[in-house]
Order: structure tokens, then sequence, then C-alpha cells
């Protein structure tokens, strides 16, 4: 079953690699063309009456807007960085991206000496992460979150901990099915791929800790 569940993810993130791709490729250099054009078309803005003027900055403001979207979500997707410079400089750029964009504090600290990782281990490290985040986002009505990844020869272990409402976890094996709790059913399945341990440390109206360690 582990084997087909492998199998499964490893097409569900190929899949998601190519759509990233075309987003970026094909959607945005789209939506710049178009951008560009309304641009060149505000430069004779001394020849149109002022409400036509108005409604092109209007229109490339919301075109500037839409491309912005589209950009972060092709970089949810798949960011590039990972495959590039991996694990860390991709969490760098994902708790940048929400410190910039969801109100909320997030904060990354990395322990023991810096190295890459194998492919398949930095992205499903990565995909927990983003799926732990995404539910403090979400769920957790939190002011600060704090990541922390621990590197040592053997293993990785990564805490991510908030200062939310928190949940009683017992609901997550009774109900699995409800209050969102499907994505963390997906995190722990995915540190067992990698013969490591998920777990999460919550209690209602103080916060929840998701901490993942597997050999690396």
């Amino acid at each position: 079953m582990r084997y087909y569940a492998r199998k499964i993810t490893q097409a569900q993130e190929n899949e998601r690699k190519r759509i990233a791709r075309e987003l970026h490729d094909d959607t945005i250099q789209s939506m710049i063309g178009i951008s560009r054009r309304l641009e060149a078309l505000s430069t004779t803005e001394q020849t149109l009456p002022d409400s036509a003027a108005n409604r092109i900055r209007e229109l490339q403001q919301a075109t500037s807007d839409v491309i912005n979207r589209v950009r972060l979500f092709s970089q949810a997707l798949r960011p590039s960085t990972l495959d590039y410079l991996g694990l860390l400089p991709t969490l760098e750029e994902l708790i940048g991206a929400i410190n910039r964009h969801d109100g909320l504090r997030a904060e990354l600290w990395v322990h023991g000496e810096q190295r890459r990782l194998s492919s398949e281990v930095e992205l499903t490290l990565f995909r927990i992460v983003q799926e732990a985040l995404n539910n403090v986002i979400k769920h957790a009505d939190a002011v600060r979150v704090v990541t922390v990844v621990e590197m040592s020869d053997s293993n990785v272990t990564i805490t991510v901990q908030d200062d939310g409402v928190g949940f009683q976890p017992s609901t997550l094996a009774e109900h699995p099915a409800t209050a969102s709790r499907l994505g963390l059913l997906g995190m722990q399945e995915r540190a067992r791929l990698l013969g490591g341990v998920l777990s999460i440390d919550s209690t209602p109206g103080h916060g929840t800790k998701v901490t993942v360690n597997v050999p690396a």
C-alpha cells in the first residue's frame, strides 16, 4: 500500500509541476503582455477623455493584481526554488510570503549544519510544512507561528508551532473526515512514506505544535 501511495504522490507532484510551469510560461506571460499593451495605451491618455484614461489605469492595476495572484498560486503548486536551491531557501520564501500577505507573524529558525537533502525528502518536508502553515492561516486564528528546522547527520526534525485556538487531537482519529482534518492525515502519511513520524500536540485555547522527524 505504501508503494502505491508513493506512486500516487509522485504522480500528483508531477502534475503540480506541469501546471505550475504552464501557469508561468503561458498564463502569466500572456497577462504580462496585456499589461504592457494597457501601459502603452495609457501613454496616449492626453488624447483620451479623463474617464477613459482612469478606466485604463484601473484595468492595468487589476491585471497586475491577477498576475501577482497567479504567480503566488504557481509558486505554491511547485516552487522553482525547491529544485534549484533546496528546502531551506524555499521555506524562507514561503514564510516571507506569509508575512507579506496573510497578516500573521511567521518566523523560521534553523539549527545544525545546513545541507541539501534528497529531492524526495526535501519535497515531502516542504509539503508537510506548507500544509501545517496553511492550517494555521485558515483555522488557528493565530498571531504568531514559528517553524524550527533541526538538522543532524542522520535525521531532520521540523516543528511548526502557533499560538492559536488549538483543537482536540483525539477527534482526528475519531472523525477523520470532519473539521478539515484530512490535511493532517495526509501529512502523517507523507512522513510515514519516508520512514518518519509526525506528531500533533494541541490543546483548545493553547495553540498547536506539529512535529515531523525523518531520517535524512
